[in-house]
């Protein structure tokens, strides 16, 4: 949106761990999915 003039700021944390999520990411199959789309993570 730059040439727009336009500035955008933007965060997106992804999973984090809470109390809604945390049985699901107990799931190994399922947390190994969700770390593998997290970009520059080795």
């Amino acid at each position: 949106m730059g040439p727009h003039g336009i500035t955008v700021n933007h965060l997106a944390p992804g999973v984090i761990g809470t109390d809604r999520n945390l049985p699901r990411l107990a799931d190994d199959a399922y947390r190994a999915q969700v770390l593998g789309r997290i970009p520059g993570r080795a």
